[in-house]
């Protein structure tokens, strides 16, 4: 199962047709959810610098299952790609006693261009905006959508949904931007997979809260259908002066 969640994530998150960097948001509606408060620009929120470091514990439950792990990101260089420079954050993930086969090390690049947040986790796939600030609560933008050539059919996108406080074993955090993404892809073969995630960002601080829910319909009547909730929250951060 979780090979198909791969395969499927990799379907839907990784590929990308670029990323967009002009002013391309569309708004559906004017405050409302979260607050009205236009978000600051994305350095604000994103106080990237060599040696920075930030701690989650986590939780995940798929079906009946649950794992308890930490993730640790830490902002340890600088790489080139396209002339333009990204930093290199290197995740650390960590699962309890027991469950070590599952423990891994992941690597992605980000770069911020004005409002415009751009990842990608290799070098031979183009980057995608995984955020953008300076909205207005309700706009949204794509992040990421499938092309002819694809074998499968997905569109992920993204919302602004205003300003929250936001309370993690870390702290408490003010003015948080809020974030919805909504990812949903199709195969082929019958299966199908979506997923919702919710992410607040606190002002010179970075992610401090995530949850995600993926649920997964594999399209075959002798195999069952799952659901993978992904909970996060910041326990402790580090951002050198």
């Amino acid at each position: 199962m979780k090979k198909l969640l791969a395969i499927l994530s990799l379907a839907v998150i990784f590929l990308s047709s670029g990323c967009l960097l002009s002013n391309d948001s569309k708004k559906e509606d004017n405050g409302g959810n979260g607050g009205t408060a236009v978000s600051n620009k994305a350095d604000t929120y994103l106080p990237y610098m060599i040696g920075a470091t930030w701690s989650y514990e986590a939780t995940e439950s798929i079906d009946r299952d649950k794992y308890i792990f930490t993730e640790v990101e830490t902002v340890v260089g600088t790489n080139s790609y396209g002339g333009e420079n990204y930093w290199l954050i290197e995740e650390k993930i960590n699962y309890e006693k027991g469950f070590s086969s599952r423990d891994r090390i992941n690597e992605r690049f980000v770069r911020i261009d004005g409002n415009t947040v751009c990842q990608f986790l290799s070098l031979s796939i183009e980057p995608m905006p995984i955020l953008k600030f300076g909205l207005s609560s309700g706009q949204t933008w794509i992040v990421n959508e499938s092309n002819e050539s694809s074998s499968y059919s997905w569109l992920s996108t993204g919302k602004y949904l205003g300003i929250e406080t936001v309370q993690v074993p870390a702290g408490t955090f003010q003015n948080c931007a809020k974030f919805r993404f909504d990812s949903a892809a199709t195969g082929t073969t019958g299966w199908s997979q979506t997923s919702i995630s919710m992410e607040w960002y606190a002002p010179k601080v970075g992610l401090v809260k995530k949850t995600d829910v993926m649920v997964t319909n594999t399209g075959k009547e002798y195999a069952e259908n799952h659901t993978d909730t992904v909970t996060a929250a910041l326990t402790s951060y580090s951002i050198p002066k």
